[in-house]
């Protein structure tokens, strides 16, 4: 009886044993599994830090360096006691593919990292709003289906107006970063994007924060002044006829940048560098910036807009850039200037014409523009730079070539804000200014004889203009000169564009003119 008790004693011990062998192996097991997950990711840190080694050395290499290969590698043999290999699988140009091994303990990681760019030393500059370059408007809550397009102000006011703007960055090419940089002048860290926006008389009384938000749907300018039918976004829609998400409400809840704004005239920024990195990487689409007050109670405040009469106190946004290695840049230069002499009304000022007229025949018709390039870094090289004026008409048309050049103008002078009436303020016939003549007498001779260019039709390349022509875009090819601008070697007074033997009255639109076709200049450079 005693051995038959003893039995299931022996029995129970002997599973008692046998499950602490099985556990005891899987501990082992499983000791062995983690040890090796740990090494697997020892490794993969390794890599890691050897991808970003060899960046570094791509990067200090720069566009003219030559890059780590396979053959000669960025290598750590002791790496918190792992080990990395690192290279570029190619010895200079942009992009490239990096690849990085990391080994630990027997365990090997290999990372590769493609579209890696190399980039140019930083370069600033400054993107700014115009008729014919970028968008801007505002809303009105108790207008919602009225247009504000043309206006020459943006207007913030807590539930009434709120502005919308969008810079067309289309120029930058891709796999441009913006960047923070330290300012060693002012010993302050700066953005690596700034909105500005020029406050005019009038508007909050007390200090305010106002948010910036990115805008979730493309949306249309518009061409009122606060009429209708819209023909852009108003409150209720963002193209004058498709609806917001709701109205008034068509960006993200979340700012991107905040600042308070105090009751002083000038400049206001906004540190947008989140927003516009944003966009050049691909992360959000470019559909703008939407400010609204952060919840405080914002007076009726104005500022300047692309239409602005002041071209220096449009929005702008000055940009901190990387660009690649390999890369070009266009830029929309910005329109300082523009208007036209005619020599029967020599004492008269057409600075603030909707048009600028070129002709010939009598009387003969002079236009003059001017562009401010200095947002081009200097020693950039130019590779091309094209004037670009649009036609909306030809008067007195015949069907014979049409012949326009431009020259170089040798004086400085004074856009005015005159239309025929008036006392001068700007540019005549005979003055520069309204009061000191041109060096040579009446506008026509204050240019450098030499022909810059000659307009060419510029959607079929014909030069000069053929007996057809009416309307559309003309072409002039300015490399030499905007080259030597940015170089300084000429002072930039701007070009006079003259006709010849041509009685035709070709209409260029100014700046002043509100079909959004305002004189522009596309400089692509390196």
């Amino acid at each position: 009886m005693r051995g038959f008790t003893l039995l299931p004693v022996i029995l129970a011990m002997s599973v008692i044993a046998a499950i602490a062998f099985l556990l005891n192996r899987d501990n082992g097991l499983n000791a062995r599994t983690i040890t090796q997950q740990s090494d697997v990711e020892r490794a993969r840190f390794a890599a890691e830090a050897g991808l970003q080694a060899a960046n570094f050395v791509v990067q200090g290499a720069g566009c003219g360096g030559i890059y780590p290969t396979s053959g000669v590698p960025v290598a750590n043999g002791n790496f918190a006691g792992a080990a990395y290999s690192a290279h570029s699988t190619s010895a200079s140009g942009s992009p490239v593919t990096l690849v990085s091994t990391g080994t630990y303990n027997g365990a090997s990681v290999t990372l590769t990292r493609a579209n890696v760019y190399v980039y140019k030393p930083r370069k600033t500059a400054v993107v700014q709003l115009s008729p014919s370059s970028g968008q801007d408007t505002h809303l009105n809550s108790e207008s919602p289906d009225r247009n504000y397009g043309a206006e020459q102000i943006l207007r913030l006011f807590t539930g009434k107006y709120q502005p919308l703007l969008r810079f067309d960055l289309s120029g930058l090419p891709a796999g441009t970063r913006v960047v923070p940089w330290f300012d060693t002048v002012s010993g302050a860290l700066k953005p690596g994007a700034t909105l500005s926006l020029y406050q005019l008389p009038g508007g909050s009384n007390s200090p305010a924060s106002i948010n910036v938000h990115l805008v979730t749907h493309s949306w249309v300018e518009g061409t009122q002044f606060g009429d209708s039918p819209a023909s852009g976004a108003t409150w209720n829609t963002y193209d004058g006829v498709n609806p917001w998400s709701s109205p008034g409400v068509g960006y993200a809840a979340v700012p991107v940048a905040t600042a308070v704004h105090s009751t002083s005239l000038g400049w206001k920024d906004w540190d947008v560098t989140d927003a516009v990195a944003g966009w050049l990487s691909g992360v959000d689409p470019n559909q703008g910036l939407w400010i609204v007050d952060a919840g405080d109670n914002i007076w009726n405040t104005s500022y300047a807009s692309s239409e602005g009469s002041d071209a220096t106190q449009r929005p702008k946004l000055t940009l901190n850039y990387l660009p690649p290695c390999g890369t070009t840049e266009a830029a929309y230069i910005d329109l300082a200037a523009d208007g036209y002499l005619k020599s029967n009304e020599q004492t008269r000022n057409f600075g603030g014409a909707l048009v600028m007229d070129v002709n010939s025949g009598s009387p003969a018709r002079r236009a003059l523009v001017r562009f401010d390039v200095s947002s081009i870094p200097p020693g950039s090289v130019v590779q091309s730079a094209t004037l670009r004026l649009y036609c909306s008409s030809v008067t007195s048309a015949t069907n014979n070539p049409k012949t326009i050049r431009a020259y170089y103008v040798m004086q400085s002078w004074v856009e005015g804000t005159m239309s025929s009436s008036g006392t001068a303020d700007g540019a005549t016939w005979n003055t520069r200014n309204g009061t000191n003549n041109w060096s040579d007498c009446c506008g026509g001779y204050a240019y450098w004889d030499y022909v810059l260019a000659t307009g060419r039709e510029e959607a079929s390349g014909i030069a000069p203009l053929p007996g057809p022509f009416r309307q559309g875009w003309v072409s002039f090819d300015l490399t030499a000169m905007v080259q030597s601008w940015v170089d300084q070697a000429y002072a930039n007074y701007g070009i006079l564009l003259r006709a010849e033997s041509t009685s035709d009255v070709i209409e260029f639109d100014s700046r002043e003119s509100t079909g959004g076709r305002a004189p522009q200049l596309v400089v692509v450079y390196q």
